[in-house]
């Protein structure tokens, strides 16, 4: 009986629907123990095989008798599946270079989640996590490698303990020992990281794991592990690329402990006017250097960024207003609000504006940044330039000065001058263009107006104005920067700049010298330095001409992903640049186009195994927006498969499955896990977004008519929550399922249909059964009527839940119908 696949299952059905025979006849079976003890002793004399004995007999059927509680076991497939580190490289990527301030709660429940459906150990996980962190430390991005570094020796440890408390499996205990003793089969890569980063750092990062996680002993043997690796290469002198630049990593954990230090000394410093100088000199050694990059790396990971911009910003906005004070204290107050300005512009360059505090909206560069401040990818509307609150009789009186021939220091407030700089620029711009100032009133005036400041220097086209520009302080460019590149991008009519001449502009002041410092410029260089290599990055934004949203754009569009493509392809992990230009193009193209494209890499792919490692990079690549990635899938690019409107090859072996794989792995990812936000292009209005996501007018088949009979709670407004929108996704997939196979004959979409329900199964666990609750009996039927031999019984079996009455009844009508059809075709034949 317990060999035969049919009977088995219904017992194991039976199990669930009776619970108490299910009991007795377990307790039956464990006699059988008694039972082979005795047949142990009669036998024990004989000279019987013990493989053939009574007793090894008797021990089998005890076994399988137990298998019955969890069922019979599925078959894995015997080919080679892809590494695990192709599945979340890239979501890693996304939360260090594009989340660098996160929380790791998301992070650590999408790789929880992603080792349980790939079916990975803990151990597996540990290794190939910290495989990535040791692959971003070799990027050649000198700057961003520095949150890679902050995250390996700072907080991939706190990742690892989120994720061991999240996971619900049995073999927690020393699985981060076993995934770190794994690590050092990667000897050549443990070799080239610490070449780069002249420091063992495996050691390094060995030494961070507390002991809950690595107890002292497993530490030691470690760390004794990878010092006989090096003991045997050290007649090989082990030395970076001559073309590659190494770093002392250490000093990021230096920097961990001096970021403590130098926010104690904000805390307990005032903004009086005795104390400029010395805040002065505190700023001057923060920033010299690649001091502050550090810095910022590591508040990033260790949390403490927060209270870093929110001093920065107290300091910015207590020496904005100069109120009947001395020159120097004046001059000192000026460069005071100047390095703070630069400061807060890097920071926002490097996190985004997100970075500011919510709580802190008053004063001008909380404002300014959201509304005006040209980000990398995100230039603001020129409209926005408005609503800083610049006065006009502050730039009739500015304009004033600068015909008298200076601008005072004295009795001003900086805030409303930077308010007011576009408006100023664009009255002498105006006065240019209408030949009311002439030549040399122009360039006088435009270095009257940057001899104060360094927020202006965008607009002039002489480069002897361009080395006299920002002769004293370095904010003044920066404001009307922003305002130049956001009126080339968004400017009409006779108030568009030219682009061409704006580049001009920018590399003429980029690469002019900069000045001494003075004591009228308290550390002006290294101030220069900043604004040079802030500008650097606003030109960016004016390298590439904004692509149209037509269909000549799109196709310009996909030949940008083509080449970071290919780029992805051959190194087989993302890199630093190519995070941050997926993240641009996810934001600019749209999830629909995002999801379009990179499923076509999939379809373009020959070979098996180039077709499940392309698989599995996609996957992971979907997480920078998975529930707008995932519905765009599930309701935009499925239906128009299945309807016929796209190409229909796609659903051909191998490229079928693949496509079938990604989709449920997709789909289980969101319900398993905790509702998500996407890694680029954050809005306020991210639900209203979904909706109409889920419901456009644009869709192949709208998911209200999909889900027509479902109850769904809404708000008072008519919105729904991003599970309700996947729930409703989730039904509105297998009714489509349900409608594409009601055809009557074998073809690519009924494959496609059985190879969806094949991959629900293969998750395993309550995953299966979450994703196929809404499967119906009627369309298991058919597809058994149509191919008896498609599914085995331990696939139907599975199919549907035996807690539920209604699932247990579902299976035992198809395992049924499975038989006899399979039985009649025996007997024909």
């Amino acid at each position: 009986m317990l060999k035969d696949k049919f009977i088995s299952s219904l017992v194991y059905v039976g199990g669930f629907e009776d619970i108490e025979k299910h009991q007795d006849f377990m307790l039956a079976s464990s006699g059988l123990n008694n039972v082979s003890e005795q047949v142990y002793k009669l036998e024990s004399e004989s000279d019987e095989n013990p493989e053939n004995s009574l007793q090894a007999r008797i021990q089998a059927i005890i076994q399988s008798v137990r298998s019955l509680q969890s069922g019979i076991q599925i078959s894995k497939d015997n080919e080679t599946k892809p590494s695990l580190i192709f599945s979340i490289q890239s979501v890693l990527s996304f939360d260090v270079l594009l989340e660098p301030t996160s929380d790791l709660s998301q992070l650590a429940g999408q790789l929880v989640v992603i080792m349980n459906i790939r079916g990975a150990k803990l151990s597996d996980l540990v290794c190939e996590l910290t495989r990535c962190c040791l692959l971003g430390m070799n990027d050649q991005d000198r700057q961003e490698v520095l949150r890679w570094d902050a995250f390996t020796l700072l907080k991939l440890h706190k990742l690892v303990d989120r994720i061991v408390h999240e996971y619900k499996g049995k073999d927690v205990e020393g699985s981060v020992y076993r995934g770190l003793d794994q690590l050092l089969q990667y000897s050549a890569l443990l070799d080239m990281t610490d070449a780069k980063c002249n420091a063992n750092t495996f050691d390094l990062f060995v030494k961070s794991f507390p002991s809950e996680l690595v107890t002292e002993n497993e530490s030691k043997l470690l760390i004794s592990g990878r010092a006989e690796q090096l003991k045997e290469k050290q007649q090989f002198e082990i030395k970076g690329s001559k073309f590659s630049e190494s770093r002392d990593v250490t000093m990021t954990l230096k920097a961990d402990s001096t970021l403590h230090t130098i926010i104690r000394t904000f805390e307990n410093t005032s903004m009086e006017q005795h104390e400029f100088e010395n805040l002065l000199s505190v700023m001057f050694h923060i920033v010299k250097g690649s001091s502050f990059d550090l810095l910022l790396s590591a508040a990033a990971s260790n949390g403490a960024l927060t209270s870093l911009v929110t001093k920065l910003l107290l300091f910015n906005k207590g020496c904005q207003e100069s109120m009947g004070e001395s020159n120097k204290v004046a001059q000192n107050r000026a460069a005071l609000f100047d390095v703070t300005f630069l400061m807060l512009v890097h920071v926002v360059q490097c996190f985004s504006v997100s970075v500011l505090p919510p709580e802190i909206q008053d004063g001008f560069f909380p404002r300014w940044a959201r509304l005006c401040m040209t980000e990398p990818g995100h230039v603001k509307p020129l409209e926005a330039f408005k609503q800083l609150g610049g006065e006009e009789s502050l730039v009739d009186g500015l304009l004033q000065q600068m015909m008298q021939g200076e601008i005072r220091t004295q009795v001003i407030k900086w805030n409303l001058v930077c308010a007011s700089l576009h408006d100023v620029m664009k009255e002498i711009l105006l006065g240019v263009e209408m030949e009311t100032i002439n030549s040399e009133t122009y360039n006088r005036l435009i270095l009257q107006l940057c001899s104060k400041l360094c927020c202006f220097p965008l607009c002039i086209s002489c480069f002897r104005l361009i080395l006299q520009l920002c002769s004293k302080l370095c904010c003044f460019p920066i404001c009307i920067s922003s305002w130049l590149i956001s009126s080339a991008h968004f400017g009409a009519g006779e108030d568009e700049m030219s682009r061409r001449s704006i580049i001009s502009t920018l590399e003429k002041f980029i690469n002019s010298p900069g000045g001494e410092d003075t004591d009228t410029r308290p550390f002006y260089s290294k101030r220069n330095t900043m604004m040079v290599n802030i500008l650097k990055k606003m030109k960016r934004e004016m390298g590439e001409k904004i692509l149209p949203e037509d269909n000549a754009g799109k196709s310009g569009l996909s030949v940008w992903f083509d080449k970071v493509w290919d780029g992805i392809w051959e190194n087989q992990v993302l890199s630093i640049s190519s995070t941050k230009e997926i993240a641009r193009l996810h934001t600019t193209g749209g999830t629909h186009w995002f999801v379009h494209v990179l499923v076509e890499k999939i379809t373009s792919q020959v070979y098996s195994h180039d077709v499940q490692r392309c698989t599995e990079m996609v996957f992971s690549m979907l997480h920078i927006d998975l529930a707008g990635n995932t519905l765009s899938l599930l309701l935009y690019l499925l239906p128009s498969i299945l309807t016929g409107v796209s190409n229909k090859d796609v659903l051909c072996y191998p490229a079928g499955r693949a496509l079938a794989k990604l989709t449920v792995s997709c789909l289980a990812a969101l319900l398993t896990s905790k509702p998500c936000s996407p890694y680029s292009g954050k809005r306020k209005l991210r639900m209203g977004e979904l909706d109409d996501l889920c419901n456009n007018q644009t869709q192949p088949v709208k998911l209200r008519k999909l889900t027509a009979s479902e109850s769904i709670q809404v708000a008072a407004d008519g919105s729904l929550t991003q599970e309700q929108l996947i729930h409703q996704a989730h039904v509105g997939l297998f009714t489509l399922l349900r409608g594409v196979a009601l055809e009557s004959t074998l073809s690519p979409k009924l494959e496609f249909v059985s190879c969806i329900l094949e991959e629900c199964v293969q998750v395993g666990g309550e995953e299966s059964l979450l994703l196929l609750n809404p499967l119906s009996l009627d369309l298991v039927q058919h597809l058994i009527k149509l191919q008896p031999n498609r599914f085995s019984v331990e696939v139907i079996l599975r199919l549907f839940d035996p807690n539920l009455p209604q699932g247990r009844r579902n299976a035992v009508s198809a395992l049924c119908l499975h038989r006899n059809i399979r039985a009649k075709n025996v007997s024909e034949s």
